[in-house]
C-alpha cells in the first residue's frame, strides 16, 4: 500500500539502494513491485540485473524465463542480459535452455540449434528435453534444415533410429540439397544398428537418385536380405528398367536382385529364368548358390549337389560354397533316411 500511496518511493528508493549497493533490499523492493503490478515488463528486467549484480545467476535466469512468458514478443531485448550471464556461468543448463528459446522466439532458428548443441556438449543427459524442444520449434519453423539435421542426430544418438528416419525423409523430400548430410546421418545408424531395413532403403534410394547404382545396390541387397517379404520394397520396378539395358554397367546385378527378390516371393520360375542369364556373367557365383537355394527348397537335391560340384571345381576356396555345399549335403541325407 505504501507504493500505491507514495509512487515517488518507486523512483527514489532503488537509486538510493543501488548507490549503496544494497542489492538485497532492492531485490526485496523489486518483488514487491513484480507483486504488485506481475506485468510490468522493466521490474523483471531490473530485479535480473540486481540478482546478476549479487551474483545468484541461477535466480537472475529463473526471473528472465518468468520475463519471456508474459512478454514474449520482447524476446530480442533478453538476448543481451542472458548472454552476459552466460560469460559467467558458461556450462549452465538452464541459463543456456533458455537462450536457446529465445533465440528461436526471436526467429534465429541457425543460432538456436547451435546453442543446444552447446547446451548438449556440457550436458549430454539433456538431450530429451533438447529433442523436445527441437520439435516445438520444428512446428514453428517447418522443414528447417537445421532443425531437422539437428532434432535427427539427437534421436539417433537416444536410439530412436525409426522416428529419425521421420525427419530425415521430411528432409530429402523438402530439402535435396541437404541430401549428403542425409546420408552422414543415416550411415550413424547403420553403424549403431546395421541391419536397420528402413535406413538401408532410404540409403539405397538416396544413391539411386544421384545415379550411383553399385552403391545404390549394395544397400538394396542388403534390405532384400532382411526383408521377409522383399516384394512390397517396390524395387522391381527399380531394377526393372536398369536390369533390360545391355549397355547398363550394373545390369547383371539388378538381374541378381531382382532374382533374389522373386526368390523370396515364392515366385522360383521368374527367378530361375534371370539365373540362366547371369551364367556367363560376373554374378555368376551368386546367382548359382541362388539356384542351388531353390533346388534345396524343391528337394531336388541330386540337381543341387551337381551345381555345387561345379562351383568348387572353379572357385575351390570359396566359403559360401562350401558353407552351402555342407547344409547341402546334410538335407540330401536327412532327406534319403527319411525315404527308407
Amino acid at each position: 500500500m505504501l507504493f500505491r500511496s507514495f509512487p515517488c518511493i518507486i523512483t527514489i528508493l532503488p537509486k538510493i539502494y543501488l548507490e549503496e549497493k544494497s542489492y538485497t533490499k532492492a531485490i526485496d523492493l523489486y518483488q514487491n513491485l513484480i507483486e504488485l503490478n506481475p506485468k510490468e515488463y522493466n521490474n523483471y528486467k531490473i530485479l535480473s540485473e540486481l540478482y546478476f549484480r549479487k551474483r545468484d545467476y541461477d535466480s537472475a535466469s529463473q526471473i528472465l524465463s518468468e520475463l519471456i512468458k508474459i512478454a514474449p514478443f520482447k524476446s530480442e531485448e533478453l538476448l543481451q542480459p542472458i548472454e552476459q550471464i552466460i560469460e559467467k556461468v558458461p556450462r549452465q543448463a538452464t541459463i543456456r535452455t533458455l537462450y536457446s528459446n529465445i533465440l528461436f522466439r526471436a526467429f534465429k532458428p541457425l543460432e538456436g540449434c547451435q546453442e543446444i548443441e552447446k547446451l548438449i556438449k556440457y550436458h549430454p543427459n539433456k538431450k530429451s528435453m533438447a529433442i523436445e524442444l527441437l520439435k516445438e520449434q520444428n512446428d514453428a519453423f517447418p522443414n528447417n534444415p537445421n532443425i531437422l539435421l539437428l532434432l535427427s542426430d539427437l534421436l539417433i544418438e537416444s536410439e530412436l533410429y525409426t522416428e529419425s528416419l521421420e525427419y530425415i525423409q521430411i528432409m530429402i523430400q523438402q530439402q535435396p540439397c541437404f541430401l549428403d548430410k542425409c546420408l552422414t546421418l543415416m550411415q550413424k545408424i547403420i553403424q549403431y544398428y546395421p541391419k536397420h531395413c528402413l535406413a538401408l532403403e532410404i540409403i539405397g534410394h538416396i544413391y539411386f537418385q544421384q545415379e550411383n547404382f553399385h552403391q545404390a545396390f549394395y544397400y538394396f541387397e542388403q534390405c532384400i536380405d532382411e526383408s521377409d517379404q522383399p516384394e512390397e520394397l517396390n524395387l522391381i520396378e527399380l531394377l526393372n528398367p536398369i536390369q533390360e539395358n545391355s549397355l547398363e554397367p550394373t545390369q547383371f546385378k539388378a538381374k541378381l536382385l531382382l532374382a533374389k527378390i522373386y526368390t523370396k516371393s515364392k515366385n522360383p520360375s521368374n527367378a530361375l529364368t534371370l539365373i540362366e542369364e547371369l551364367k556367363e556373367s560376373e554374378e555368376k557365383v551368386d546367382a548359382t548358390l541362388l539356384k542351388v537355394t531353390i533346388l534345396n527348397k524343391n528337394e531336388t537335391y541330386n540337381e543341387s549337389l551337381q551345381e555345387i560340384q561345379s562351383l568348387i571345381k572353379e572357385h575351390p576356396y570359396h566359403w559360401d560354397i562350401h558353407n552351402l555345399a555342407k547344409s547341402t549335403f546334410e538335407n540330401f541325407l536327412t532327406n534319403s533316411i527319411n525315404k527308407i
